[in-house]
């Protein structure tokens, strides 16, 4: 079972946002989760009188607002800032506390090109591509003098920006250009997926004959999407869809065209998401 929290304060009528990130918080609650959850890349901007503000006028806490200006007149520190935040709900014990703080300071020790590509990884991992992607190729134009390995790095996870778009021309261009770079394997696999994914039957068998005998992972590619077909299969999405497909050949047709339709829509709206800039 989760921890509980006591709600303190209001729901905002206007949200903090976090630039950085692009993510609106209405309540202490959520700013919370949000400073656990990406400590990171919390640094000296984030210990600010605008958020003070916000605390004391959009939740009505003026005394942990008052708290906060304190802080903020003795240090800029974001571990002191989080420290008073979390304290002041009982967000979390002594000992998650010190480690939080241990990885804010460790952020905070980053050259700027981690940090770009810390923020990078955090658009890619909260499904934000439009933003990884501008944040990955921002990272390359600012970095021309990064190891081979470092872009490398950035190129597989611009691949997995564009897999996840059905981009995946464009995906196995950058899975093989990382490969290039440092002979990373699992770029070498992630290339073959996406080749797999981009071309039909015909088409692949094609395109694997223009390749030499021995080339490595062919066989280790088909095996894993084979696995990772069958695994899908098994997911509660493709179960959905296939009871879909036989409502439609049924004499349920207009059921069909109200679920089809509400499964469109939702789909389309997770997309706009995704591409928010």
């Amino acid at each position: 079972m989760g921890n509980i929290y006591q709600c303190v304060g209001r729901y905002a009528q206007e949200p903090y946002i976090f630039k950085i990130t692009m993510t609106r918080v209405y309540c202490i609650e959520e700013l919370c989760f949000y400073i656990v959850q990406n400590a990171d890349i919390l640094d000296e901007h984030f210990a600010s009188m605008e958020l003070v503000n916000w605390i004391e006028d959009e939740c009505a806490l003026p005394e942990l607002a008052k708290k906060l200006k304190g802080v903020l007149r003795t240090s800029i520190k974001p571990e002191s800032f989080v420290r008073a935040i979390l304290e002041e709900l009982c967000y979390i014990d002594e000992k998650e506390m010190k480690e939080l703080e241990r990885v804010i300071r460790s952020g905070r020790l980053l050259s700027s090109k981690q940090r770009e590509k810390v923020l990078a990884d955090y658009f890619l991992h909260n499904k934000h591509y439009a933003l990884a992607h501008r944040a990955y190729e921002d990272w390359l134009a600012n970095n021309e003098d990064a190891s081979d390995e470092e872009k490398a790095a950035v190129y597989k996870c611009l691949g997995t920006v564009y897999a996840r778009l059905f981009y995946f021309t464009d995906a196995a261009e950058m899975y093989d250009t990382a490969y290039q770079l440092c002979g990373d394997e699992d770029s070498l696999l992630h290339f073959l997926y996406a080749k797999r994914l981009e071309l039909d039957d015909k088409g692949y068998l094609k395109f694997v004959n223009t390749l030499p005998e021995d080339f490595p992972l062919l066989v280790e590619a088909e095996k894993l999407m084979e696995k990772a077909l069958e695994e899908y299969r098994k997911t509660e999405t493709y179960i959905q869809l296939a009871g879909l497909d036989k409502m439609k050949l049924s004499k349920r047709r207009p059921e069909y065209e109200e679920i089809s339709a509400w499964y469109v829509d939702s789909e389309m709206d997770a997309f706009r998401d995704c591409m928010i800039e």
